[in-house]
């Protein structure tokens, strides 16, 4: 095997696959990226068993083949190469003899016969739909993904497609964010599926800048993700998500608007003060029109803010782990922020005044 391709395609297809490359692993060759031939492309493909990432990069194929070659010593050899093209000749030992410029190096690498077969999805459902979007609805409910991997069902995202609308959800059980879309051309498509963290993660990492259309494909227990020249694959979360409509206040005795920045930036520096793990914080609705923000900590001290904001219901006092509301406060981008309350032991749900696609249900903590 012989190619030659530039060091920026190089690098850029390396970055691609990389992060899902295990650090340690009883499969040696898990550790290592694949790199096999086609017309006029390079392929590389790097996987963990659970999510697989693939791309091709353009490159001068002199002789067709395949290798495996370590992921973290290649990825330090063509960072430091100079911005020139890069030559990978496999020889008779599988040793890569690697040349760039004046730059030599030979890599022990590994023969491609026991690396993982690339999944196949078969498709069952498919949307296609702008990166942008996808991109925005991710960034809003990751953050309510649990931590807690004994939960096991609650550490991915919901993607729910029915009647043209894709729906995302996801909860810690102290915290749920949801957001629908409308997919033109996905009417007939339906959907039920929870995706891990880890790939949707990636996914955003890898679609954070750029424009386009990425397709998503599912079948029983995997979804594919492709854009560009790149593909993911990964297994879906086994189990059945929780009944989540059940969690959503009905209808809001009272209901305030503010600022979303100022909010933000109040709760932030109140949250200083708060229990390391509780963050609990309490928020004094007034109806003359100011919110104070306080919290304490024994033996440490206590912090006190005040916003403005738009209320005309009963004084009210609710209290809430400050992380949940800055997070929430971080992912929205609208000038203002509303919050419906309906009394002190019951959630509360923020939303974006004139946006019903999205919404951020808290629970209460009882003090």
């Amino acid at each position: 095997m012989k190619v030659v391709c530039s060091k920026n395609n190089l690098l850029e297809g390396i970055n691609t696959v990389f992060n899902v490359i295990p650090t340690k692993s009883t499969m040696p060759i898990l550790m290592n990226i694949l790199l096999r031939t086609k017309n006029k492309t390079l392929e590389l493909i790097g996987t963990d068993m659970e999510i697989s990432v693939k791309c091709e990069i353009d490159a001068e194929i002199v002789d067709k083949g395949c290798i495996t070659i370590p992921a973290r010593k290649i990825n330090d050899i063509v960072r430091e190469l100079p911005d020139t093209n890069v030559d990978i000749e496999i020889d008779e030992n599988n040793r890569a003899l690697i040349s760039c410029g004046k730059t030599n190096y030979k890599i022990v690498c590994l023969a491609d016969d026991d690396f993982p077969v690339y999944p196949e999805v078969k498709e069952k459902a498919n949307l296609t739909l702008e990166r942008g979007m996808l991109n925005e609805m991710l960034k809003r409910v990751v953050i309510a993904v649990s931590k807690d991997e004994t939960r096991y069902s609650l550490n991915g995202v919901f993607f729910k497609l029915a009647d043209g609308i894709l729906t995302m959800v996801a909860t810690d059980s102290h915290r749920l964010a949801k957001i629908e879309k409308k997919i033109a051309g996905s009417e007939q498509a339906k959907v039920e599926a929870i995706v891990p963290t880890k790939v949707l993660s990636e996914l955003m990492r890898l679609t954070a800048e750029g424009e386009g259309k990425i397709k998503v494909v599912f079948d029983d227990n995997k979804v594919l993700f492709s854009f560009e020249d790149k593909q993911i694959v990964s297994q879906l979360v086994e189990g059945q998500f929780p009944q989540y409509d059940s969690v959503i206040p009905g209808e809001c005795k009272s209901k305030l608007t503010c600022a979303r920045e100022e909010l933000w930036a109040a709760t932030k520096r109140v949250e200083l003060m708060a229990a390391d793990k509780s963050k609990t914080t309490k928020f004094e609705v007034l109806k003359k029109g100011s919110m104070l923000i306080s919290s304490s900590t024994p033996d440490v001290g206590e912090a006190k803010d005040e916003v403005k904001i738009d209320y005309d219901g009963d004084d009210m006092t609710v209290a809430y782990n400050a992380r949940y509301v800055v997070e929430a406060l971080r992912v929205m981008e609208e000038k203002e922020v509303s919050l419906e309350l309906v009394d002190t032991n019951s959630p509360g749900v923020m939303r974006s005044p004139g946006d019903d696609s999205f919404l951020y249900v808290i629970m209460p903590i009882r003090v």
